[in-house]
């Protein structure tokens, strides 16, 4: 498991890690900042865009409303999955976070290929 860093994140995208803060009134920012935890190994870059996509683990409630969880699916060994998407998706729209894999873009959809019998050790 790797190890994390709290970070404080405004509702304007502005953050900073504990590392970062000495004192609260110092940096002149409201008190209604949320607090998260991100791999130390993050960099300042990655961590913009992952609040950006409202990535973080935690920034997202469990069940968001309006939506409606679908269930979890598990692709068989040999299979392949493809992502389609529209050609106007963003390439920051996907991203990686621990053991997910985030697509954050309208029409999305997905399709498993699964290889004949025998076929899928060519």
């Amino acid at each position: 498991m790797s190890e994390k860093i709290k970070i404080y994140v405004w509702p304007d995208g502005d953050w900073y890690s504990e590392e970062d803060i000495v004192d609260f009134e110092w940096l002149g920012k409201s008190d209604d900042f949320k607090e998260y935890e991100v791999p130390i190994e993050l960099e300042a870059d990655d961590i913009d865009e992952l609040i950006s996509l409202n990535a973080l683990p935690g920034m997202l409630p469990d069940k968001p409303v309006g939506l409606e969880h679908q269930g979890i699916v598990s692709v068989p060994e040999g299979c392949i999955l493809i992502v389609h998407h529209s050609k106007d998706i963003e390439y920051n729209a996907v991203t990686m976070l621990e053991d997910k894999l985030i697509v954050n873009a309208p029409g999305v959809y997905v399709e498993v290929i699964t290889p004949k019998e025998g076929e899928k050790d060519a």
